[in-house]
């Protein structure tokens, strides 16, 4: 069951008198908060207990009669405020479990490809460069193209353009039901990230310095891709456990553009690419 806020208890509450006069708000308690309510009803209970029980705290069996009813009567509450949070479990929580932005569509899953590493003379090494895409898919209720779709990434230097995979590229159009990978940036290192692609070529002193680094364990990742200059490196974040936050901005043509988090550690050598905290579940409209 997902979990419950007390708001959720309050719009179920308002359902009721809405029933007998429906020009009333969806919210029929404005201004009044959901745990204002909660702490006037516990109130209002611990007062009407002791209203009751007053009387009969010199009586015998009389004393003894009344605290069994207000053992029913606390425990009938009990059942009562779990049985409203239930309901308001299942008629006012979000169900989603994806991230849905709007026109677009991000795949919660960050796409990876690795190529092995050689030299220019076509020498072997034990380097694999790891290069990560965010995919976004075109899922508009209007069943129309997207045009000039792009990912704006922004957070530590000049905003810029991410390139598509396969392409030097900044923007794509996207039709309905597909999707398109935009390329984050890459990390070189001994270990294999992603699904093997073959392999690549990188210069000899990019290639001592990736081995040095990669021997000191003191890896760091490449935001953007060689063909855009790999436009700046993210090393060991400036606070753990928390890694870099990359901002992206996807937009289209006519379209509103929607932001998405992404969570950058070089450290993580199983998954350096993440969303941040929160961005894996949007509320579905």
């Amino acid at each position: 069951m997902m979990q419950v806020g007390p708001d959720d208890a309050i719009l179920n509450f308002c359902k009721w008198p809405r029933k007998l006069a429906p020009a009333l708000p969806e919210n029929c308690l404005p201004g009044v908060s959901a745990n204002q309510m909660y702490v006037a009803a516990v109130i209002l209970v611990c007062l009407g207990l002791l209203w009751f029980g007053w009387p009969y705290l010199r009586g015998g069996e009389r004393r003894e009669r009344m605290a069994s009813g207000i053992f029913i009567v606390c425990c009938a509450i009990v059942i009562g405020v779990f049985g409203l949070s239930i309901i308001a479990a299942g008629e006012g929580s979000p169900k989603t479990s994806v991230i849905e932005v709007g026109t677009f569509y991000v795949d919660p899953n960050i796409y990876r490809e690795a190529h092995s590493v050689k030299t220019p003379d076509g020498r072997e090494t034990n380097l694999y460069e790891n290069t990560f895409y965010l995919v976004v898919a075109n899922l508009s209720d209007d069943g129309k193209t997207l045009r000039k779709v792009q990912v704006e990434y922004r957070g530590y230097e000049a905003p810029f353009a991410a390139e598509i995979k396969d392409s030097s590229a900044n923007t794509v159009d996207i039709k309905h039901g597909n999707g398109a990978f935009f390329v984050i940036g890459r990390i070189v290192s001994s270990k294999i990230l992603g699904m093997f692609k073959g392999s690549v070529t990188i210069e000899d002193k990019r290639i001592k310095a990736f081995e040095q680094r990669d021997a000191a364990d003191a890896l760091s990742f490449n935001i953007g891709s060689p063909e855009n200059k790999d436009r700046f490196a993210l090393g060991s974040p400036p606070s753990s456990p928390t890694g870099w936050i990359l901002i992206a901005v996807i937009s289209a043509e006519d379209k509103k553009s929607r932001v998405v988090k992404l969570n950058i550690d070089a450290r993580d050598k199983t998954n350096p690419v993440t969303f941040a905290k929160g961005e894996m579940v949007k509320e579905k409209s």
